[in-house]
């Protein structure tokens, strides 16, 4: 019995070694506004293709109040190009792409001039490919043209990675970014110019023990550290319990269907909604209807209630000091950082589902 015990310790040990660990961190010094957050939600619609539905009183978004000031912004550090050329990046579930700013970008952007920039001369594995590449972010959009180099995250490295090097964008909604660019953690169906994604090919190379990654967002809004990003599975040590799993309500997608979501003693979501689970976004995101009640509830309480949210059947509740939301102007929710900081989370790509488990 006591070996048998010792031997599941190693399995479990080993298990952990094996774990690629990206520390995440964050700007201890912004604060989002009204304003910046129904620009987000603006950029949510777009990358989504949300279906903008009809909304009462003010439609601009931009004059409610937020709860939460928090510092939401995570982003951790990769390499692109040998010798390595360092860039922090937002990794988001709700794109697929990797793109960081271009040597030759435009010196009338803003982004470029803000942040690190890719030099393909300095880089002795780059192989050029051209491909012009558009994302679209709602008022305007990031443009450039494909390239492809080795990218290294944490230990792990990816040969022959295709990634975008961006020379302009439309507006100016990543100037004031801490990150550079962005790495997509979504499926290659959402790719822009079908470009397999670095997860993806993290896979095909046999560089991960399981299609997995797993997320542990840190809330002390004090700190610059801001938990970490794991590959190839989840630590056991950061949850209590088991993890609680939903499968995938839209294919290729990280988009599930909450049964319920309570607030006070108002149901904001009943008889079933649709809700992405994005790390690119700082906010929880909800339809219209929703958010008025949620209003209605912030306005005539003396203290601000817990949030339940009922997934798959089990109940998981939000601390009212991480509620942070604006509407979504569609009949989608989307969960957030605001959310994601109150549990421990896992996207099982394999399997298409994705875990919550409490905090340890």
């Amino acid at each position: 019995m006591l070996k048998s015990i010792a031997l599941l310790a190693l399995c479990a040990t080993l298990a952990a070694a094996n774990l690629q660990r990206i520390p995440l961190y964050r700007n201890p010094n912004f604060q989002s506004t009204p304003e910046s957050a129904a620009a987000e939600a603006a950029m949510v619609r777009a990358k989504y293709a949300f279906d903008t539905v009809p909304t009462t009183g003010d439609n601009s978004m931009g004059h409610e109040p937020l709860i939460n000031f928090a510092n939401r912004i995570y982003y951790g550090q990769i390499t692109i190009g040998t010798p390595p050329q360092e860039f922090l990046v937002s990794f988001d579930t709700g794109s697929s792409n990797l793109w960081v700013p271009s040597i030759k970008c435009s010196a009338c952007s803003q982004t470029c001039l803000n942040h690190q920039k890719y030099n393909a001369s300095a880089s002795s594995t780059y192989v050029a490919n051209g491909t012009g590449f558009y994302m679209d972010y709602s008022q305007g959009g990031v443009i450039g043209y494909l390239s492809e180099d080795t990218v290294r995250v944490g230990d792990i490295v990816v040969e022959n990675q295709v990634f975008a090097e961006i020379l302009t964008e439309v507006d100016n909604s990543f100037t004031q970014q801490s990150y550079d660019g962005i790495l997509g953690l979504g499926f290659q169906s959402l790719a822009v110019d079908d470009v397999t994604p670095v997860l993806s090919n993290m896979w095909s190379q046999k560089l991960l023990a399981q299609e997995v990654f797993s997320l542990y967002l840190a809330t002390d809004g004090t700190s610059q550290q801001g938990g970490e990003l794991i590959l190839g599975g989840s630590d056991p040590s950061r949850y209590q319990g088991d993890l609680y799993y939903v499968n995938l309500s839209k294919k290729n997608r990280w988009q599930i269907k909450m049964n319920s979501v309570y607030f006070g003693d108002s149901t904001l979501c009943k008889d079933g909604c649709e809700a992405v689970v994005d790390t690119g976004s700082s906010l929880i995101l909800m339809p219209d209807g929703a958010f008025k009640l949620f209003m209605d509830v912030f306005y005539n309480s003396e203290h601000l209630p817990d949030m339940e949210f009922v997934i798959n059947g089990s109940s998981f509740t939000l601390p009212a000091n991480l509620v942070n939301v604006q509407k979504s102007g569609s009949d989608h929710w989307v969960l957030g950082a605001a959310f994601l900081e109150g549990f421990y989370t896992e996207f099982d790509m394999a399997n298409e589902r994705i875990g919550f488990g409490t905090l340890a």
